[in-house]
């Protein structure tokens, strides 16, 4: 293909990228987009280290793919506006740009927490919310603010991008996470590492809440 071809439809692809919506709407955009993939290289690198360093038990191998498959389902929002923000244009709310600038910094203590989170886990890292073989309680870290801050990263993200999105349909995803964690996941393993940790757990508890930082 000539270059000036190929110069031609990166410059029409860059065009469209702002061309349907407000001048500083491109940059929510690249900056929603940024901390999407951010966000996947950090998770997978550390998922990939810490895999390598742990057995996992015939349990985590079968549902592995549960929380990856939910949390595409949940993000789904983000992905359509950064690829294809008119296909979710109704449900844009209007909101002043200085409340999405602030609190749009959510997203990125959500990714600063994920990272944070993995590190802490290290090869306790589980793929479902049951325990592996030959786990440990972790309390240390990330651990030490609250008692799932991995979770707790997932939702400060997905809301960050919200705000920075400006659109309803992020919003309700939002929700929705937060439910599912306090409804499902978080009783789920908590269920485990119970049976797991006993007394040692149910201390850790005491003084920790699930998803907010308790100082």
């Amino acid at each position: 293909m000539p270059v000036g071809s190929s110069a031609g439809m990166i410059g029409r692809w860059l065009g469209k990228w702002g061309d349907d919506c407000m001048p500083e709407e491109s940059w929510f955009r690249a900056i929603v987009g940024g901390i999407v993939l951010l966000s996947g290289a950090v998770y997978l690198f550390h998922r990939l280290r810490n895999d390598s360093r742990s057995e996992k038990t015939p349990e985590n191998v079968r549902f592995r793919w549960g929380r990856p498959v939910g949390a595409l389902f949940l993000f789904g929002p983000v992905i359509w506006y950064v690829f294809a923000p008119e296909s979710i244009d109704f449900a844009r709310l209007p909101l002043p740009l200085i409340v999405r600038e602030f609190c749009g910094v959510s997203a990125v203590g959500g990714l600063v927490l994920l990272h944070l989170s993995l590190q802490s886990l290290g090869k306790n890292t589980a793929s479902t919310t049951s325990t592996t073989v030959g786990q440990e309680l972790v309390t240390a870290g990330a651990y030490r603010w609250m008692r799932h801050p991995l979770y707790g990263s997932a939702f400060y993200l997905l809301v960050g991008c919200a705000f920075l999105s400006s659109n309803a349909l992020l919003f309700i995803a939002a929700v929705l996470l937060f439910f599912s964690l306090r409804l499902v996941l978080i009783p789920e393993e908590e269920r485990h590492l119970r049976r797991e940790f006993g007394p040692a757990f149910e201390d850790y508890c005491r003084d920790k809440l699930p998803l907010f930082p308790k100082w």
